[in-house]
């Protein structure tokens, strides 16, 4: 007779033992081959997310960059505008002044009272207008003074 462990029973025994062993082992590569295929389509489904989300930030820049495109054209065309209606005026008013009437008006001297309205020192000090107001001259009279007297007193080099 044959050894013990070598009988027909024992034989198939070990067979069947390491197919199972074998279909254990190839179910626990199935199942972690199953795990890495449901990551690699979750991580494709959260790229396709991922790319659509840019693809709509995409769009939305785009219309931004357009919209922000016609303003600016629009600016633009108004300051070009703005320069034009400038540049009339600027001819308006420099063809003005070479009137005879306009460059008497401007060249003339201001009256005596906005004269002495613009003489007076610097404030330097809160309280400097006030002690200006208490000890500045009062105005004279024009009954009292010729008109010779009351230029010379208000004109700024006699001051």
């Amino acid at each position: 007779m044959m050894p013990f462990f070598f009988t027909r029973l024992n034989i198939i025994a070990v067979l069947v033992l390491s197919v199972l062993a074998g279909l254990g082992y190839s179910q626990l590569k199935i199942d972690k081959l199953r795990m890495e295929r449901d990551k690699a389509q979750h991580l494709a489904l959260d790229i396709q997310q991922s790319n659509a989300e840019k693809e709509a930030l995409i769009q939305t820049l785009h219309q931004q960059a357009l919209e922000h495109e016609t303003a600016q054209l629009a600016l633009q065309q108004k300051l070009a505008h703005i320069q034009q209606v400038h540049t009339q005026r600027e001819k308006f008013i420099q063809k003005s002044y070479e009137t005879q009437t306009v460059s008497i008006w401007a060249n003339a001297r201001l009256p005596e009272p906005i004269i002495r309205l613009r003489q007076h020192d610097a404030f330097t000090r809160a309280d400097d207008y006030a002690e200006r107001l208490r000890h500045r001259n009062t105005l004279p009279t024009t009954r009292n003074l010729s008109s010779d007297k009351r230029r010379a007193e208000s004109s700024p080099r006699n001051r």
